[in-house]
């Protein structure tokens, strides 16, 4: 894909995946393929230390992640983010909720941040679209696979329209 797409690619993967490989040698492996950062949503931004290192020697992004659980910590992870900051719009999450942790977030980084929608719910794409620079559908668009099976092609097509126009 590298050679015929100029745009940022990013991976994740758990952290058991990247201790088996090994983090110097996965993130040399990601610098060779053309890949640009890394999403690892279960390493804590506080203990990212033995990711972070190898990852900066091949110049791969570590995607810190954020959440309104993150509370307090959102300062700190917003003005370390690289390569783009990660939010978790949460299922249960209240809008207010939502628009209160993104002001925080651009308050403190001019970073570009990508939200992750939990479900196929509408309800937050605008305040989303006003707020951030894009959205991760990897979750709805599983649950859409799943839920219509060989069906799932026509009602992700569906949704991911209804997505256009609803940022557009």
């Amino acid at each position: 894909l590298r050679k015929e797409l100029d745009v940022a690619m990013v991976v994740s993967s758990y952290a058991n995946v990247v201790f088996s490989y090994g983090p110097e040698r996965f993130a040399a492996a990601c610098e060779a393929l053309g890949i640009d950062g890394i999403i690892i949503p279960d390493v804590p931004f506080e203990e990212r230390e033995e990711f972070l290192a190898p990852c900066r020697t091949h110049n791969v992004a570590l995607i810190c992640m954020v959440a309104v659980t993150s509370k307090e910590r959102v300062r700190t992870i917003a003005r370390e983010a690289e390569g783009f900051l990660y939010i978790m719009a949460c299922p249960g999450t209240r809008e207010q909720e939502l628009t209160e942790l993104l002001a925080l977030v651009r308050e403190n980084t001019s970073t570009p941040c990508l939200i992750c929608l939990t479900g196929t719910e509408e309800c937050r794409m605008e305040t989303v679209a006003a707020r951030t620079d894009g959205v991760a559908v990897d979750v709805p668009i599983v649950e859409l696979v799943e839920q219509y099976g060989s069906k799932a092609p026509s009602a992700v097509g569906i949704f991911l329209s209804r997505l256009k126009e609803t940022l557009s």
